[in-house]
């Protein structure tokens, strides 16, 4: 039988047996193999700095081969004295022409600030305006509201009309630059280059305008007998107030009252000078032998009169200047012609004659009268007067004529449908209307006929009286 192998025991030993190593600490930053993102972003800069520098290099080396410098180009740059002394010379020329303009400017804002007015800039901006409001009926003319009351005058070449509800100011093509309402009972206009005035008679009211607008109203609170302006914009008011019969408002063209006289007598007429410096005024009263005129001239900032002078028995109508030293006064009498210190030079007598109408100019120097005698009154006389009270024109009319007109060198009076001009040699030309003409206006050489709602054009029909 096999032996059975006893199981072997381990062999001890004496030595001692061997230690494990202990674990090596492993350092945190080997945790990490990868880059942190702040080396990232560092290690980027360095990259994108260093191409960027690659690039400039490139750049200067293409610069360098490709182009040259303006002098290699264009060779040495040569100066032309002459040139350069003119061009200092015009350099100091346009800081001159600046210079000047701006002392122009702040001169003509000084000297002339009442003239630099929103109405002037209108005026200068009237074509402009496409808009312009028009009351046409046939193509060019005038229209308007018929009104009895309707009163007209021209204005800068234009046609005023007042009625007791509004004005209007026309253009020659029919257009109305102006338009507004008005409550005037016994409506009256003046006009001069600067100003239109329009009045009303009874109750005292009165307002000023230019081509675009109002530009001043007020009222005297009592009726106004006269009013005058002048083409400079000085204007006067005739009226009355509580303590005297009769007070004459003087206000410059900035609506300044420059003077004040005061009256205890009617004022029956006021008339600037065509400087517009001097006023001649006339009144009248109640005196020991009946009625009286007064005649008054003076300064227009004065209250002391250049002339003082009382005409007995007569009861003015109007008293004008007809020149630049001597006037007349248009009365119950007839027509006084004096000189401006008041010497009486010439007299004509209507005693005996039924006066119509009278109309004086001075533009033209003449005073025409408009009558019938007394012995025969179906026949209507003109008689037209020059400035040394010389008669220059006579004429006879078969038929009733009214309203005397002086245009240019002519005399225009109406009759119903007719319109009669008169020259100074005699000849007669005349025009036949289909409706009745109302008024004819005239001034330098614009003229205006104008019937109830219209105005037309005449068409002279000429023949030799």
């Amino acid at each position: 039988m096999a032996e059975q192998k006893q199981p072997q025991k381990k062999k001890t030993s004496n030595q001692p047996s061997k230690v494990e190593k202990p674990a090596k600490n492993v350092r945190v930053k080997r945790l990490f193999r990868g880059k942190t993102p702040q080396k990232k972003k560092e290690q980027t800069a360095l990259q994108e700095q260093k191409r960027e520098k690659a690039l400039q290099k490139q750049e200067e080396s293409y610069q360098s081969e490709r182009f040259v410098s303006p002098e290699e180009a264009l060779g040495p740059v040569i100066y032309n004295e002459r040139y350069l002394k003119k061009a200092s010379v015009y350099r100091y020329l346009r800081y001159g022409v600046v210079i000047l303009l701006v002392v122009f400017l702040l001169g003509m804002l000084n000297l002339f600030k009442e003239e630099i007015t929103i109405e002037n800039f209108r005026y200068l901006m009237r074509n402009v305006n496409f808009e312009l409001r028009t009351e046409l009926g046939e193509a060019g003319s005038i229209s308007y509201d018929s009104n009895p009351l309707n009163t007209f005058a021209i204005y800068k070449d234009s046609l005023a009309q007042l009625s007791d509800r509004q004005i209007a100011i026309y253009d020659a093509s029919g257009r109305t630059s102006y338009t507004g309402n008005l409550h005037y009972d016994s409506p009256a206009l003046a006009a001069s280059e600067k100003y239109l005035l329009a009045f009303d008679r009874t109750g005292g009211a009165y307002s000023l305008y230019t081509g675009f607008s109002q530009v001043h109203t007020s009222t005297t609170g009592y009726p106004i007998a006269d009013a005058d302006l002048s083409d400079e914009g000085v204007y006067v008011i005739a009226s009355r107030s509580k303590e005297y019969f009769g007070v004459v408002e003087v206000y410059s063209s900035s609506f300044q009252l420059m003077n004040k006289i005061q009256k205890n007598k009617y004022i029956a007429s006021v008339d600037l000078a065509d400087d517009g410096k001097t006023l001649l005024i006339s009144s009248y009263y109640v005196g020991d032998t009946g009625i009286c005129t007064e005649l008054m001239i003076l300064s227009i900032d004065s209250d002391k009169p250049s002339l003082l002078l009382t005409v007995e028995g007569a009861m003015p109508l109007e008293a004008a200047w007809i020149s630049d030293d001597s006037f007349v006064l248009v009365c119950d009498q007839g027509v006084k012609f004096y000189n401006q210190s008041g010497k009486l030079y010439d007299e004509y007598d209507i005693s005996g004659k039924k006066v119509i109408e009278y109309n004086v100019s001075p533009q033209n120097s003449r005073i025409a009268f408009l009558y019938k005698e007394a012995t025969d009154t179906s026949i209507y006389q003109l008689c037209v007067l020059d400035a040394d009270g010389k008669t220059v024109l006579e004429q006879t009319f078969p038929q009733a004529v009214e309203q005397i007109t002086f245009f240019e060198d002519r005399m225009i009076l109406l009759s119903g449908n007719t319109a009669f001009s008169l020259a100074k040699d005699g000849t007669v030309s005349r025009f036949e209307n289909e409706t009745a003409i109302r008024t004819v206006i005239a001034k330098g050489d614009v003229l205006y006929f104008c019937t109830a709602t219209r105005v037309i054009e005449p068409e002279w029909s000429t023949k030799k009286n």
